[in-house]
């Protein structure tokens, strides 16, 4: 399951995100998380992982692209690497856009697509969806 917050919805329309200059950041959530798109800001996260080599990380390399063939617009950066895990199994990721702390930063985006391996000690690395381009957020018909 992937989807975008409302909150994340509304910051893209009410252009607060500025997903390129603003500093956003990626956390990685246990099975014990249970994706609700009502959730606003990462204080309403549960389940971060805490295994004591894991931490937050900071997208590099991010973009805007339109996509006409697929009839959306895309928002890529790097793959994430959060180092060895080695004591728990991340089952998500969870991206946002860091303000000054939990409470006052929004979530943007939510995905588990391609979860499930192990941490096993190495680095453990998330691509975002369609691995050659990357890509985090994908917005598409607005309702």
């Amino acid at each position: 399951m992937a989807g975008v917050y409302n909150r994340g919805k509304f910051i893209i329309m009410d252009a607060s995100l500025d997903w390129v200059s603003d500093t956003i950041q990626a956390l990685l959530v246990d099975s014990s998380y249970v994706y609700d798109p009502d959730h606003n800001f990462v204080a309403d996260i549960s389940g971060e992982l805490t295994d004591g080599s894991y931490s937050r990380q900071t997208l590099g390399n991010k973009g805007v692209t339109e996509d006409d063939t697929n009839d959306a617009a895309v928002m890529t950066a790097d793959p994430v690497d959060f180092g060895a895990l080695t004591n728990e199994t991340p089952a998500g990721i969870v991206l946002f856009k860091f303000v000054t702390n939990d409470a006052d930063s929004p979530l943007i985006s939510f995905s588990d697509a391609g979860f499930g391996a192990t941490a096993n000690g190495a680095g453990f690395v998330v691509n975002g969806e369609g691995v050659s381009n990357n890509i985090w957020v994908v917005a598409e018909d607005c309702p």
